[in-house]
């Protein structure tokens, strides 16, 4: 016998809750601008900024300008620099304390120095001191260019801060994620990442940690057994029933940790929660 009509609804009811919210999309180029940013780009590399050239707390920051021949640079290259762009300006912080094309500009020339070979991280590591707007941004900078930091900087615990107030005011990230956690390992995330990346585009990367079981399964709990016309039928004891939905549904979602959780995924383990259970509950189905 097949599975009850009811019991479908049931399943997809469950997939479609499952589905995690997107969070954010990665960086990427706007074709419609690309001429005018590329112009920018090879412009500010080519000529320079006097902020990228000031001395920090007596010692000379220096520019790769002259090291490269800007016309050799590649597409590949310039369209990195035109994200890093487009990136430096949406960020609040890099764009109050940076001169984001003139960043731009210093970012393409340490890229074509460096080589393709060197990471994201590194290239921006390189530059972060230059084309900054003031000296105490510079000060501050200096004073942070370690590459193991012990403490998280006033921003970072913001950010963290605003991070979990977010999950917890939200209406269902509670129940997928320990809010606690979650921006626990935002922060980390950022420290690794740096400032550059955007706070959306570090939490879509999130989706599969700080999986709140506990959570999950108390709302699965509630929802079952408040929707009797959803479940399937002539079950003995619809208690006990979503007992057992609820609790193996939360077992199998904490078995996601350090997945991409996805609609897919929590829709396979919906679909197989319900078989068991029902199995567990000798349930039968009529034609």
């Amino acid at each position: 016998m097949g599975i009850d009509v009811r019991v479908f609804i049931f399943i997809v009811a469950f997939a479609i809750f499952s589905s995690v919210s997107a969070y954010g999309q990665g960086l990427e180029s706007d074709d419609s601008q690309a001429f005018d940013e590329k112009a920018q780009v090879l412009e500010h590399s080519a000529a320079g900024s006097d902020s990228g050239t000031e001395e920090q707390s007596g010692q000379p920051i220096e520019s790769h300008k002259d090291a490269v021949d800007i016309s050799k640079a590649s597409d590949q290259q310039i369209n990195e620099a035109q994200r890093f762009y487009k990136a430096c300006s949406n960020n609040e912080q890099l764009s109050l304390q940076h001169d984001c094309k003139c960043l731009a500009g210093e970012y393409l020339v340490a890229r074509m120095s460096q080589g393709d070979e060197a990471s994201h991280k590194q290239v921006f590591s390189d530059v972060r001191a230059l084309c900054l707007k003031n000296s105490e941004d510079k000060s501050a900078l200096n004073s942070d260019q370690g590459e193991e930091r012990e403490e998280f900087t006033e921003a970072e615990v913001k950010e963290a801060n605003y991070v979990f107030e977010w999950c917890q005011a939200d209406a269902y990230m509670p129940i997928y994620h320990d809010c606690k956690c979650l921006a626990s390992e935002f922060v980390a995330k950022r420290k690794e990442l740096g400032r550059l990346p955007s706070r959306d585009s570090i939490l879509s990367t999130l989706k599969g940690v700080c999986l709140n079981g506990t959570q999950m399964a108390g709302f699965l709990y509630k929802d079952c057994i408040s929707k009797p016309a959803l479940l399937p039928l002539h079950l003995k004891n619809v208690k006990k029933f979503c007992e057992c939905y609820a609790n193996q549904f939360a077992k199998g979602f904490e078995g996601l940790e350090g997945t991409r959780v996805s609609s897919n995924s929590t829709g396979a383990l919906a679909r197989m929660t319900m078989s068991k259970c029902q199995n567990e509950q000798r349930t039968f189905t009529l034609n």
